[in-house]
């Protein structure tokens, strides 16, 4: 449709580009939101330790699964159907900067807690007791 002349006066491709841009915002902002589910489900993992299995449940992580989804749902279409606005904008900048800080600084926790596992590993006063006779 783009290569016909006045495309964009032709309302069959303005529904489609529309449809297009809401798409791509949703699988954006879900896989967005996945990889920072992702690094919150890691974090939980390396932290709570025997407690994970009690916490995170299957029902639980259904429930996160669907919730990114809806909410992914709601900023395509937000992003798409509400006019251009500033405030628009910064709520999304202020989103994705909240998920990216979160993601960094839980990432940097869980390099910390590896590292202090392989130190406990690796020194010999590790809390082993050697069997001497």
């Amino acid at each position: 449709m783009e290569v016909e002349p006045n495309a964009e006066n032709n309302p069959a491709y303005q529904k489609a580009f529309s449809a297009y841009l809401i798409l791509v915002n949703l699988f954006y902002y879900a896989s967005f939101f996945g990889v920072t589910a992702l690094t919150v489900d890691r974090f939980l993992a390396i932290h709570l330790h025997l407690r994970y299995q009690e916490l995170v449940t299957h029902k639980r992580v259904v429930a996160a699964v669907v919730l990114t989804w809806v909410f992914s749902v709601i900023l395509s279409l937000v992003g798409r159907l509400v006019p251009a606005r500033k405030d628009k904008y910064v709520v999304f900048a202020t989103i994705e900067v909240f998920c990216l800080i979160t993601a960094a600084l839980l990432y940097y926790k869980i390099y910390l807690a590896v590292r202090h596992h392989a130190n406990q590993m690796q020194s010999p006063h590790s809390g082993r007791r050697s069997l001497e006779w």
